[in-house]
C-alpha cells in the first residue's frame, strides 16, 4: 500500500540554509550570444548551421 510517511522531528541546533542572488544577466547573455551565432551562420549559408545552410 506504499511507504509509510517519514517523520521528522524538530532539533536543537539552529539551521542556516542560504540560496544565492539570482543573476539573469547571466543566462540572458549567452541566449543573445546564441542568437546573434545561429543568424550569423545562417546568413553565411555554413553547413554546421541547425538549418544545414539551406
Amino acid at each position: 500500500m506504499g511507504r509509510r510517511p517519514k517523520v521528522y522531528e524538530p532539533v536543537a541546533e539552529a539551521i542556516a540554509v542560504h540560496i544565492p542572488e539570482r543573476r539573469h544577466e547571466m543566462p540572458a547573455e549567452v541566449l543573445a550570444e546564441a542568437v546573434v551565432t545561429v543568424r550569423l551562420q545562417e546568413q553565411s549559408g555554413d553547413p554546421t548551421s541547425p538549418s544545414g545552410g539551406e
